[in-house]
């Protein structure tokens, strides 16, 4: 008898269909994460082999080059936003590949094929670009402009690093001059975290954060400015925001603010309207004891002057709290995880040149060791014993940079270190100014709250022309009582320009009865000049007022007055001598023998740039009227003509 064959029933054939579904869609799911990952690979592999094949074309070629394309596309012998693609930072020595670049000196062979085999896909997806001061390849997106990439650095540190103590974290972003702009920063929050996880009321402060924009900042060189704003929630879970206003920028060594921070630029380039308020967003996806979580950090870059770049060295310090409202009797919005180990905040960042979805990693110190409490665990964590630090700070850059010139007379001094240095360290003994008499300058000297610069802000302004001597001593120290490394430079103050003496005077009648006139010598050349004036009159017809003495301001006028009365005809002379710091100039007038004119006025008496003479003549009508003859002689103190300081 035959055994009748028993099939799937629906439900059995439905059950395995659905299992197939979900394995496909796993399987998809890896297929596709590795062919993104596969692609990103490729795209590392060819930039190491253009980077090869560049450095052999350089070191082939006579002279020396890379195969590069010239930026200047619109040819107009400017390297700027109008080329393309775009130098928004101007030159900054970043060039697009050129595959078909021929070497100089022998036109035969060209980059592709003969320095690398062929031109790689990848260059479907991305444009390769050098920077032709280190021969670094680089990938980008294509039209992006010609800048280097972010190369930012992150550090991260902790309030407190016991097991299980709620903790404010600190993220502390340092992002380079001229260099790609970073618009989204990832960090893998570690597993054992619990960070966010919970809905906060809309205006809650989750947070605070404080962007630093370095002395090499365009809108007030030379400072070190500071934009502050909290961190707050938004009422949706995990989903926090940061509005920072530009125009509240504060310079770090006077107080003073500068509203035009990341402004609008105007037709000019040059002139900015006050700095936007940007909205930059957080949001949270939260670890598990298994799992690592994620930070994001959106930033803003749709105001402003919408550079592609960084336009100074920029420092974001992210703090987030440990409670809400900096509240201990709010819940935590940080806790460290419960078990002792060393715990790596991992990050990556995609900047305004990258293709979509790209990121590189960014380094930093991003490891916290997180160690049991003392009390609660008798038996004491194995830890590797500390590193002593022995290393001293360097100075970083000072502004005015090392051999500097044309500065102007009311700069304030700024140096920068290496890492932070003792606040009580750094003083008027330590870092001082002095002038090419190594007379010292005074001032004041104040310490960033960060501790990583100090600015020297001279008492009065500087003396023109001259030049000063920077001096940052070892009595700085580090932290840890570390010296600084001795550091020396000068700059020269800008050249006043040289006095210009003008006569000033009405028409002049000396009619039946007159036997005075009167005229004012006023400076109106560059500065503010200290006068002394005296004569030497030893007939008692010329007067001045002052008769000597000091006129301290440009404005200031010598009132000399001329009385004819009692004269018998002959030749009379007397000077006036005007004498600044470093100047000496005499006015001479010399009245001769009568002969009819009709009329005077007054011309511009000069101190000249050198030993040379003029001649200026002023006549009046009137009953024997006179001619009297003014003669200038610009005298120097040295030998060789100076400016006045």
């Amino acid at each position: 008898m035959m055994r009748r064959q028993r099939g799937f029933t629906l439900v059995e054939l439905l059950a395995v269909m659905a299992i197939i579904g979900i394995l496909a869609g796993v399987v998809a799911g890896s297929i596709s994460g590795l062919g993104a990952n596969g692609q990103n690979a490729q795209i590392q592999s060819d930039t190491r082999i253009m980077e090869t094949g560049a450095d052999r074309f350089f070191n082939d070629s006579f002279p020396q080059t890379y195969p590069v394309v010239n930026p200047d596309t619109n040819n107009d012998g400017e390297l700027d936003g109008l080329d393309s693609p775009p130098l928004p930072a101007g030159d900054v020595n970043v060039r697009l590949i050129d595959y078909d670049a021929r070497l100089p000196q022998d036109p035969t062979k060209t980059f592709a094929p003969d320095f690398i085999k062929d031109i790689p896909n990848s260059a479907a997806l991305v444009s390769y670009r050098a920077v032709t001061t280190t021969s670094d390849v680089f990938p980008a997106a294509d039209g992006a402009p010609l800048i280097p990439p972010s190369n930012s650095r992150l550090n991260v540190a902790a309030d407190d690093t016991e097991t299980g103590a709620p903790s404010a974290i600190i993220f502390d972003l340092i992002m380079s001059k001229n260099r790609a702009a970073v618009e989204l920063l990832k960090t893998q929050i570690p597993a054992g975290y619990i960070v966010g996880g919970q809905s906060l009321p809309t205006g809650a402060e989750v947070g605070k954060l404080d962007v630093f924009f370095d002395v090499d900042n365009p809108w007030k060189p030379g400072h070190i400015l500071k934009v502050s704003a909290p961190v707050l929630a938004t009422g949706r879970a995990n989903k926090w925001e940061v509005s920072p206003n530009y125009a509240t920028a504060v310079s770090e060594s006077n107080g003073n603010v500068v509203d035009t921070v990341k402004g609008a630029l105007q037709a000019d380039g040059i002139t900015r309207d006050p700095g936007p308020t940007l909205t930059h967003n957080l949001e949270i996806s939260p670890a598990t004891t298994e799992t690592p979580g994620t930070k994001s950090l959106e930033i803003d870059r749709s105001q402003g002057s919408l550079v592609a770049h960084n336009e100074s060295r920029e420092t974001w310090v992210l703090k987030i709290f440990s409670h809400p409202d900096e509240n201990d009797l709010n819940d935590p919005l940080i806790t460290n995880p419960s078990l002792a180990a060393v715990y790596r905040w991992v990050n990556e960042e995609h900047s305004t040149i990258q293709v979509e979805d790209v990121f590189e990693a960014v380094a930093g110190r991003q490891a916290l060791l997180i160690k049991g409490d003392p009390v609660a665990s008798p038996t004491p964590i194995p830890t590797s014993t500390p590193v002593p630090d022995t290393t001293g700070p360097i100075v970083g850059t000072i502004s005015p940079f090392n051999s500097a010139t044309g500065v102007a007379v009311g700069t304030d001094i700024v140096a920068t270190f290496s890492e932070k240095v003792t606040s009580s360290t750094v003083n008027g003994t330590t870092f001082k100014i002095e002038d090419d008499l190594t007379s010292p300058v005074a001032g004041v000297v104040t310490v960033a709250e960060n501790g990583l610069s100090a600015t020297f802000n001279p008492t009065g302004d500087l003396a023109n022309d001259t030049t000063y001597t920077v001096t940052l001593t070892s009595g700085i120290t580090d932290l840890a009582l570390n010296p600084l490394t001795p550091f020396t430079s000068t700059f020269t103050t800008e050249v006043l320009a040289a006095p210009d003496l003008t006569v000033s005077t009405p028409a002049l009648d000396f009619g039946t009865g007159l036997t005075n006139l009167s005229f004012d010598i006023t400076n109106v050349g560059g500065g503010s000049l200290t006068w002394t004036i005296t004569d030497n009159d030893s007939v008692g017809f010329l007067g001045t007022t002052p008769i000597s003495g000091d006129t301290t301001s440009e404005t200031d006028a010598i009132v000399v007055t001329v009385d004819r009365s009692g004269l018998a005809a002959a030749t009379y002379v007397a000077t006036i001598t005007v004498t600044p710091r470093r100047y000496r100039s005499s006015c001479k007038w010399t009245p001769h023998k009568p002969r009819a004119l009709s009329s005077f006025r007054g011309a511009p008496l000069e101190l000249l740039g050198d030993s040379s003479r003029s001649s200026r003549a002023w006549p009046w009508t009137a009953l024997g009227t006179s001619t009297w003859q003014i003669e200038t002689t610009t005298v120097y103190r040295n030998s060789t003509p100076q400016g006045p300081s």
